[in-house]
């Protein structure tokens, strides 16, 4: 690890230093990144995507533990290049994957068709979703649900809520307030990468990586910093709010869904106290009441 002082990031100075300066709350550039993000992804996974082994452990955990019939509807949220889509259509489940990025979507049907999997790659922005009914089960990972504003947040939950059919499973995973954001204060800390390739460039760069926490409204923020060889510098952030399981089962409750079981990174092991990410497990409730097919506002 070296300073960051030892490059001239001075391009970038002042830092960002307020949360009110990562507006919006997501910059990451997923349709830019996407081609190098498939370029070097690995069995240990990179910037975006998850290990192949807890990929693999989520796909068996749906399958083993959800109980949708084979040949059921799965919808996967942020599908990416179909890690978990076509493992779940392995299983001999019906998914459909919805993504902004389109060299993933590319990827994800150039692996299903090559396997004969069963799977329907669509263009599509999560917040542009209309289904109504008909889907066993949906998922939402890789902290997508974390980058949004609650109002966002609400509103999608009420979307995925309408996509389900009744009883129908979510198993969305959230950033979570761990032990190691105990700071009454904002924090920083910094870390620079010096790299010959990444899904940033695919030339020599420097990575600044600033970790930034803001207790006051319970925001994390990753703000990345690239110095290419060739090329203009490059900055972009991605701000998760961290919750906690009571808040995260009061706002599924609010928007009809019911929790049923929070684990920590991997489905089916406890939440740590250091643990920095949870999986919810919460079903639409099978009988229908109110507000819930009146409009999208949450109640309070």
């Amino acid at each position: 690890m070296s300073s960051a002082s030892a490059l001239p990031f001075d391009i970038f100075r002042p830092f960002k230093n307020t949360i009110e300066a990562f507006t919006p709350r997501d910059t990451l550039p997923w349709e830019e990144l996407a081609p190098r993000v498939l370029r070097y992804m690995t069995e240990d996974g990179i910037v975006g995507l998850r290990p192949r082994h807890e990929v693999d452990a989520m796909s068996d955990w749906v399958d083993d533990q959800l109980g949708p019939a084979r040949g059921a509807a799965i919808l996967d949220i942020g599908c990416g290049p179909g890690l978990y889509s076509n493992r779940l259509a392995a299983h001999g489940y019906r998914v459909t994957g919805i993504d902004i990025a389109e060299p993933f979507l590319e990827h994800a049907r150039a692996e299903a068709q090559a396997q004969g999997l069963s799977c329907d790659y669509r263009k599509l922005s999560m917040f542009d979703m209309t289904y109504d009914a008909e889907f066993a089960a949906a998922l939402l990972l890789q902290s997508i649900a974390g980058r949004l504003s609650e109002p966002e947040l609400g509103d999608l939950l009420l979307a995925i809520r309408r996509a389900l059919q009744p009883g129908g499973s979510l198993i969305c995973e959230f950033q979570v307030k761990s032990a190691r954001f105990e700071s009454a204060e904002p924090t920083v800390s910094e870390s620079l990468s010096l790299l010959g390739q990444s899904p940033w460039s695919d030339e020599p760069h420097a990575w600044l990586l600033r970790d930034l926490y803001f207790p006051a409204s319970d925001d994390n923020v990753n703000h990345h910093l690239i110095l290419r060889a060739d090329g203009p510098p490059a900055e972009y952030w991605s701000c998760f709010r961290l919750y906690t399981v009571p808040a995260l089962t009061e706002l599924m409750e609010r928007c009809g869904l019911e929790v049923r079981a929070a684990f920590g990174p991997l489905p089916g092991r406890a939440l740590l106290p250091d643990d920095s990410s949870c999986l919810i497990w919460a079903q639409r409730s099978a009988v229908e009441s109110g507000w819930f097919s009146s409009g999208s506002a949450i109640p309070s």
